[in-house]
């Protein structure tokens, strides 16, 4: 199907030029969605890290050392209890 667009739309339906609220609003949704990609592929990152590091311990001492240190360094205990085994 083909549909055609012009200038005289009919019903009325032309579109209307946008206002600085809307062109505002849709430039903070935009900056939105930048940030959470941002966000998501950063928490990606320190997954793929994370899991490396740990299969990595499993063979060889100097990951074993690393991981024993960042597991040291946690504060939170809600983190540490992750690691309590």
């Amino acid at each position: 199907m083909v549909k055609f667009i012009t200038k005289n739309a009919p019903n009325g339906r032309e579109k209307k030029p946008r206002t600085k609220a809307q062109k505002a609003a849709q430039s903070d949704l935009d900056a939105s969605r930048a940030a959470n990609a941002a966000r998501r592929l950063e928490t990606r990152r320190k997954v793929v890290i994370g899991g490396a590091l740990m299969a990595q311990a499993k063979r060889t001492v100097e990951a074993r050392e690393m991981l024993a240190k960042l597991k040291h360094s946690l504060t939170r205990p809600a983190d540490r209890k992750l690691f309590e085994d």
